[in-house]
């Protein structure tokens, strides 16, 4: 389940007009560290509030970047590791936050189609299989609910202080 949010902070007047003054490539630098710092407070919420049975779970929890090519700039999210070779594969992420369904579920007979899906499983082939049916343990929206405003503060406080460090370097950029 992917979901955006956009953040619209009031009462921050001063520095909005700050980053106003700064170069373009400034300004991207700020809002991509004070996205990463809104994701940080989140992820670690995420981490505390995972059950853990193996631990794998939890350590597959990262915070992920993409850069828009045309403008620069970033958006971060909070997200498991999931794919080949990867040491900690979150893959199963989405069944514990959202449970999964009740009962037994048939696996075809061998077949042209099935043959690419479950090659190598010889006994598989056009059986029943019991499924454990697991309750949702949501721990990522909690996490997020209960934290957003943490988060806000934190980016807030976070395009301040990068604000400041720019000021006293005297890198203010231009375009």
């Amino acid at each position: 389940m992917n979901k955006m949010v956009d953040i619209k902070t009031k009462g921050l007047k001063e520095l909005d007009r700050e980053l106003g003054a700064l170069s373009h490539r400034l300004q991207v630098q700020g809002a991509n560290a004070m996205n990463r710092s809104g994701a940080n407070v989140i992820l670690r919420a995420a981490r505390k509030k995972c059950p853990v049975e193996t631990g794998n779970l939890k350590k597959s929890l990262t915070v992920v970047q993409m850069k828009s090519a045309k403008t620069g700039s970033a958006v971060h999210w909070v997200t498991h590791t999931t794919g080949r070779g990867v040491k900690n594969d979150g893959w199963y992420a989405h069944i514990v936050e959202f449970g999964n369904i009740h009962g037994p579920y048939d696996i075809p007979k061998r077949g042209r189609a099935t043959k690419k899906l479950m090659s190598g499983k010889e006994g598989t082939f056009g059986r029943r299989i019991e499924s454990k049916t697991w309750r949702a343990k949501p721990y990522m929206r909690p996490a997020f609910y209960e934290n957003e405003e943490k988060a806000i503060d934190m980016m807030a406080e976070n395009l301040g202080k990068f604000l400041e460090r720019k000021k006293m370097t005297g890198d203010e950029g231009g375009d």
